[in-house]
């Protein structure tokens, strides 16, 4: 490396820069003006406040101009004035499993897992496995950005984004590829009563110890089958407790919600065959569930949440499958049971008419009846039912429940009377109401009897007659269309017809002004002069009397000032005397060349007789035509006898011809 020696000198640039920096942020010196003002009582403005108006900003709210928000308060539509303790996916309990267990009321029978299978596997089974385990962690082909990595000793360094395949895609590949491993070496009748559902969501609300709690979690994926389990144990759990975690209550890290919905979901209907849950596979991600204390989620908490998501899964189920119980009344014998939800069509146990019958399934056939109360168990809604009044609907109505008792949607055909089966006993209000519909009916037999004859066409009268109203609705739209389109067609007609007018008198427009008029011509009484000038005809014929032979200054007067005007001429030249700073000379005015041309027209047809040749006496005339035929010969002899090179000039003299001059 060659050294050189060490230059001393400054670098300009950097110098310009510095001093640049701090002479563009120098301070305005502080002159004393703004005292001595303040002290003679002379307000000190800044001239922004004076040189610049204010202006408050409005706000405006735009219709249909994105999304607002809506607060979370008491304005919502779903606010509710009790309180409601929710668990949601991203939320673990304290004290994990053992919280889990009092919330549910759950005991556990037997510690740990079960007896290990003495079962051999073999070696293609297991590295089946392995290449599943492989493939899902490392070889599946989605790549997408993967969570920041953190480093506890450097918080602050930012790693470089991984991408990679996520959590989700990795738990979903690979429960559904060993269930698919366990399928190959299962029975055939045991794969067919299967089905995976996966991302299934449930719902859950029920009340304990006072407190209204809503489990609302995600089955990750599903086993179901086409049979209910069994029983786990059929032992009695009488001596079994249930944990304590006191001083700390069974409720502790629930979130607290004001705005919310009760919502009784389990996700599969009961029209499918394979609906009964058999196994829950639980999925873990660390970057979606988290504790509220922001502490590191423990093993205990996990088994916890997954025991609260088994619960809602297993809790739904059996609320769909039997659900809580109803007190129902029956029309036609007034008997009063208890059913499940499932039994009654149409019903939903959070919104119901009580005024209004509904089809309950009892013996496989459809009967109406009224709801009278619903509870969670079978006493609790007798007790509900029984502590209040029922009152029984008007005469008419019940008239209409007992006659027109319709079938729902299966088309199912309604009893005349319950069988005496039913395990229930008549009331002391059920008798009284049995005897008032006695006395309707025997004041009303006439009525039932007009009512039962039209009752075999009740449905399809219903029926035509919403046909008959979809074909009016379609009527007048056609009558409103076609009148529309009237319209649009006298419209179009009659700005046809003003574009033909238009283009016809445009046409005759055109025809006059294509139509060429001469110099001297007499049209309305006017004078064509040229170059669009017109002039009286009277003025005309005037100047022309007081022209005199071989002399039209006098014409060429009256002319021009009938056309320019006495004014215009007497206050400049029409000379038409270009100036010397011009090389070239400009067109006239339009004017000045309409009088020349009608001069000029004028001297032409005084000077017609002096132009025409006069009259020769016929003996000379016909002498003159002799030489002229006799030149004509000469002229064609001479040229056969030339050359086709030599130009051959011919010379016609003819002494009758004159020359005639333009004056």
């Amino acid at each position: 490396m060659k050294l050189t020696p060490i230059l001393r000198k400054q670098h300009i640039g950097w110098h310009f820069t510095k001093h640049w920096q701090v002479q563009g942020k120098k301070k305005p010196i502080e002159t004393g003006a703004e005292a001595i003002l303040t002290q003679k009582g002379i307000e000190v403005v800044k001239p922004d406040d004076i040189l610049r108006e204010k202006r408050v900003k409005e706000t405006y709210n735009v219709i249909g101009y994105g999304i607002k928000k809506q607060e979370l308060d008491y304005t919502h539509p779903d606010w509710n004035d009790r309180l409601l303790l929710t668990y949601k996916d991203n939320n673990v309990l304290l004290e994990g499993l053992t919280q889990a267990k009092l919330i549910t009321k759950t005991i556990e029978i037997e510690n740990g897992l079960p007896n290990k299978s003495a079962t051999e596997i073999s070696k293609e089974l297991h590295k089946s496995v392995r290449n599943i385990t492989l493939n899902s962690h490392v070889l599946d082909a989605e790549q997408k950005k993967l969570p920041k990595l953190k480093d506890p000793e450097r918080p602050a360094w930012n790693f470089p984004r991984v991408y990679g395949v996520t959590q989700e895609r990795r738990n979903k590949q690979l429960v559904s590829k060993l269930i698919q491993l366990i399928e190959n070496n299962s029975d055939e009748s045991i794969v067919n009563d299967r089905y995976l559902f996966n991302d299934l969501f449930f719902s859950f609300p029920f009340e304990k110890n006072g407190n209204l709690i809503q489990f609302q979690l995600k089955g990750d994926s599903l086993l179901t089958s086409k049979k209910p389990l069994n029983a786990v144990s059929k032992n009695s759990l009488d001596g079994i407790d249930l944990p304590d975690i006191a001083p700390l209550k069974e409720t502790i890290t629930l979130n607290e919600e004001n705005v919310y919905k009760l919502q009784d979901i389990y996700p599969i209907s009961n029209s499918v065959s394979k609906h009964h849950p058999h196994t829950l596979f639980v999925h873990y991600d660390d970057e979606i569930v988290g504790n509220l204390f922001e502490e590191e989620v423990t093993d205990n908490q996990i088994f916890g949440r997954s025991l609260l998501k088994t619960f809602t899964v297993a809790a739904s189920y059996a609320r769909q499958e039997f659900g809580p119980f109803v007190y129902v009344k029956y029309v036609k014998d007034n008997v009063v049971a208890t059913v499940t939800p499932g039994k009654i069509k149409r019903f939903n146990i959070n919104d119901y008419n009580p005024t209004k019958t509904y089809s309950v399934l009892y013996q496989n056939e459809y009967y109406r009846a009224y709801i009278i109360s619903t509870g969670e168990t079978e006493e609790e809604a007798i007790r509900n039912g029984t502590a209040k009044r029922f009152r029984m609907p008007n005469k008419q109505k019940l008239l209409d429940e007992l006659e027109y008792s319709t079938v729902d949607e299966d088309n199912t055909d309604e009893k005349a009377a319950v069988p005496p089966k039913k395990k229930t006993n008549k009331t002391a209000d059920a008798i009284g109401i049995e005897n008032y519909i006695n006395v309707i009916g025997e004041q009303s037999c006439s009525v039932r009897n007009e009512v039962r004859t039209l009752k075999p066409e009740a449905k399809e009268n219903n029926k035509l007659q919403l046909e008959i109203n979809e074909l009016k609705k379609k009527q007048k739209e056609f009558e409103k269309e076609i009148k529309d389109l009237r319209q649009l067609n006298r419209s179009l007609q009659l700005e046809v017809i003003d574009v033909m007018k238009e283009l016809v008198l445009t046409k005759f427009v055109n025809q006059q002004e294509e139509k060429e008029v001469a110099v001297g011509d007499r049209v309305n009484g006017n004078v064509y002069l040229g170059r669009d000038v017109w002039l009286p005809c009277q003025i005309y014929d005037s100047a022309a009397s007081k022209a005199i032979r071989k002399d039209y200054s006098l014409f060429i007067k009256e002319i021009a000032v009938a056309v320019f005007g006495q004014n215009l001429l007497s206050q400049s030249s029409v000379t038409d005397i270009v100036a010397f700073r011009m090389n070239e000379r400009g067109e006239p005015p339009e004017r000045i060349q309409a009088v020349t041309g009608n001069i000029n027209n004028r001297i032409a047809e005084k000077i017609q007789d002096i132009l025409r040749p006069p009259r020769q006496p016929a003996q000379k005339q016909k002498e003159n035509e002799e030489n002229v035929i006799e030149n004509e010969e000469v002229v064609v002899n001479s040229n056969e006898d030339s050359s086709e090179d030599t130009p051959v000039l011919t010379t016609v003299n003819n002494q009758n011809n004159k020359l005639y001059q333009e004056k």
